[in-house]
């Protein structure tokens, strides 16, 4: 009776494993079918999305196997006979003495309608090893409405397939050719080529490449063999799933180019041509060394009274004025080695690192015209390339310009006169001083025209010369010139003169005889008459002397002048 039962739960128990992995199997084959269609439908509507694609061998064994092994692992799993019995008889210790009995009782059949006893005894074990099976669902374990579920809906999957590949063939086909693409890279026409056409090759140029990031790429491709009438070049970014399509200009002769811009990633690419392709290509992407920022801090000579500026930018000119004090920062895109600023006939400049080993900083001074180059080098050693030679241009502090519009350069005045002169002074940084040089009776005598702590950059000045202060005589000549300092405080800095002026004294008494009317004395005219001619002789012998004195203001003219 023992060896019979455990016969019977060994039954049960192998046919419950089967039944359990048919259905593992079964569920396998749904989920791949459902799985299959999906890739399919990305395929077709997205070509490209699945990358390098799917070989038709791995779809086949992923078709195949894994239900296979599904069904497997889990029929393995259940086939332990001794496992199930073990865990019932530690849950219920007496549960195999009362299924014995329960099966002689079952089997009996001498004087089992004759005992009540044994008919109770009977039902009520039946009833609760049916409880018992009910519990832990051993009655529906090896019942084949199990496999019902899976079974339609795999059924649906394969009636609605085939209604759908009635409807719309090229599905199918379409969808799995670019699913499971070609060997050589070819993404969308594995099984498309037209085999009476004869093959080619394609040439594509650059091919594996490094660029810098940011900028373009001009590819190339040529079939040998075919004149194609239409190329496309398909490109995938690395962090991209998908390739992009897109065609390229013919140049005739089967030649074609495509200009690829702004390269930020990683990339692939290849071309293709009638159902041909060219190998997959890689593009790298490299950053080289260069300037994210360069600042220049002007700093002007106190004396120009000009406000500090700021320029940003590598230029090829900058025009300063003499004696600017330069800071130059320059912030790199990643850290450097070294870096100088290269002077043209002079020493070169070495600049100072921050921390960071990313930013150089010098400072120099303008005293004249300037051609640097920068140099600077990478921790790896490669150098800043594409910088042009920057000129800085040195202007001079020019001297200032003096013009004397009133009065006349020579003329007659009294000697209690006041003279209104009109002056034009213009600098392009100011004027320390403007004094007025006065030569009379041999003494020098200097007035300021200018009060201290004015430095104008263009005036007109309208002072008065009063004669009366020098004391001046009938026929004493009187010299006069300007002196106008320059605001540059250089030791070698020469005051700027303006023409000399001369001035004749006249007596009043002679000019009221000349004026009198009543006067008829022809002898008297005469004489006033030959005294102008002598004045006049005077000042023209002056402007003689001065024209051909070297200097602008005449030295030792009042000895000669007393003598």
């Amino acid at each position: 009776m023992n060896d019979q039962f455990d016969n019977q739960l060994r039954w049960r128990t192998r046919v419950i494993a089967l039944l359990a992995g048919a259905k593992a199997g079964l569920c396998a084959m749904v989920v791949l079918l459902l799985a299959f269609y999906g890739f399919l439908a990305f395929a077709y509507l997205r070509p490209g999305v699945l990358g390098d694609g799917i070989s038709a061998i791995s779809l086949l064994a992923a078709l195949v196997g894994i239900p296979l092994i599904a069904g497997l692992m889990t029929y393995a799993g259940h086939r332990n006979v001794r496992r199930l019995s073990m865990a019932l008889e530690h849950h219920y210790p007496n549960l195999r003495g009362r299924m014995l009995t329960a099966a002689e009782l079952s089997q009996g059949h001498n004087g089992r309608q004759e005992d009540p006893w044994r008919q109770a005894l009977a039902s009520s074990l039946i009833t609760e090893m049916g409880c018992l099976l009910r519990r832990f669902h051993f009655a529906r374990a090896y019942r084949p409405k199990k496999l019902a579920v899976p079974a339609l809906i795999l059924m649906s999957l394969l009636i609605g397939g085939t209604v759908h590949a009635t409807v719309q063939p090229e599905f199918f086909a379409k969808g799995y050719r670019r699913m499971t693409g070609p060997e050589d890279g070819d993404l969308f026409s594995h099984g498309s080529r037209d085999s009476s056409r004869p093959s080619f090759t394609i040439k594509v140029f650059p091919g594996d490449c490094k660029v810098i990031k940011g900028n373009s790429l001009e590819v190339k491709a040529s079939a040998v063999g075919r004149d194609p009438e239409r190329m496309e070049f398909y490109v995938k970014h690395a962090k991209d799933p998908s390739w992009q399509v897109y065609g390229m200009t013919s140049k005739g002769e089967g030649n074609f180019e495509f200009l690829w811009t702004h390269i930020t990633e990683p990339s692939h690419y290849f071309v293709k041509a009638d159902g041909e392709t060219s190998a997959v290509f890689d593009v790298q992407l490299y950053e080289p060394l260069g300037m994210t920022r360069v600042l220049w801090k002007l700093h002007f000579p106190e004396y120009m009274n000009l406000k500090d500026q700021t320029q940003l930018g590598w230029k090829r000119k900058i025009t300063l004025p003499e004696g600017t004090k330069i800071d130059v920062a320059i912030q790199m895109n990643q850290p450097v080695k070294e870096g100088r600023l290269m002077v043209k006939g002079g020493d070169a400049i070495v600049m100072k690192k921050d921390v960071s080993k990313t930013a150089l900083g010098a400072s120099l001074e303008v005293d004249g015209d300037l051609v640097l180059d920068l140099e600077i080098q990478g921790e790896k050693g490669d150098p800043l390339l594409g910088m042009s030679s920057l000129w800085i241009q040195a202007l001079p502090d020019l001297l200032p310009y003096v013009e004397i519009l009133q009065p006349q350069l020579q003329g007659y005045v009294y000697p209690t006169e006041e003279i209104p002169f009109e002056i034009s002074v213009n600098d392009d940084y100011g004027v320390k001083s403007v004094t007025l040089v006065v030569h009379a009776r041999g003494e020098e005598k200097r007035i300021e025209w200018i009060a201290p702590g004015q430095n104008p950059t263009e005036t007109l000045l309208y002072p008065v010369l009063e004669l009366e202060r020098f004391h001046l005589d009938s026929r004493d000549l009187v010299f006069a010139y300007l002196e106008v300092l320059d605001n540059n405080p250089a030791e070698n800095r020469e005051p700027v003169r303006s023409a000399m002026m001369s001035f004749l004294i006249r007596d009043y008494v002679e000019q009221f005889r000349m004026n009198d009317p009543a006067s008829r004395d022809p002898s008297l005219r005469t004489m006033f008459e030959d005294l102008l001619v002598d004045q006049e002789k005077i000042l023209q012998d002056t402007w003689d002397y001065l024209s051909m004195s070297p200097r602008s203001a005449p030295v030792g003219w009042d000895e000669e002048v007393v003598e």
